[in-house]
């Protein structure tokens, strides 16, 4: 192997790259080519090995390298996230800011913290709420999803689901309290008392909506 890897090497002294590169594939050493590439600026093989290694960083610097139209780029991101291939997607993503496409693809792959300040960035309501749940940080979500106007056309079903993991009821006394006697949030009130099981407030909430006939009903409860 050793006068091999000197063939490589002295191919390489004689600018014969084609013939140094054929061993040090054949001899699978990604660290002599990425030694190789990096040399004759060969930034789309380096690209094809990042991505191989999971290497997120070196993968969006090469790929910046080749300096590629950011259209082709958000064309091959959108590409590879149809078929699946989310780190490939994510590369590309990061190469052209898309905030919500570096979010999604974060959460794909289970980087769920990576994710969550992407969502942010995005001010993506939804993918926060989506980003908290896989952290385990119910409360957050369901803020994220309850002020979510995404949400509010499904009838709040994220948020209704995600209040299920809630058991402190205090917490949504407190925040029902705030958001219909301070905020005037009726319908998000609303919200909060039905998961609470509070038919008192939900009555309330239901008259302030002009729904006098569904207060009478949670009333009676």
């Amino acid at each position: 192997f050793k006068l091999i890897e000197k063939a490589a090497l002295l191919y390489e002294k004689a600018k014969k790259y084609d013939s140094a590169e054929k061993i040090w594939i054949k001899m699978k050493k990604t660290e002599e080519l990425i030694r190789l590439y990096e040399f004759t600026n060969q930034h789309d093989k380096l690209l094809i090995i990042y991505e191989k290694k999971r290497d997120v960083n070196r993968a969006v610097k090469s790929l910046r390298l080749l300096k590629i139209d950011e259209k082709k780029i958000r064309d091959e991101a959108n590409a590879f996230y149809s078929k699946k291939k989310f780190f490939g997607a994510l590369v590309r993503y990061l190469v052209i800011k898309e905030n919500n496409g570096i979010a999604e693809s974060y959460f794909e792959l289970k980087f769920y913290e990576e994710s969550l300040k992407y969502f942010e960035i995005a001010k993506n309501l939804i993918g926060v709420g989506d980003a908290y749940v896989k952290l385990k940080e119910y409360k957050k979500a369901f803020l994220n999803y309850l002020n979510s106007n995404e949400d509010k056309r499904e009838n709040y079903i994220k948020t209704l689901k995600v209040g299920k993991y809630i058991r402190d009821y205090t917490w949504f006394h407190e925040l029902g309290d705030k958001l219909i006697f301070e905020e005037k949030a009726y319908e998000k009130a609303l919200i909060v008392y039905k998961i609470s099981n509070d038919p008192a407030r939900e009555g309330i909430c239901y008259l302030f909506l002009g729904k006098k006939d569904d207060a009478l009903l949670s009333w009676d409860k």
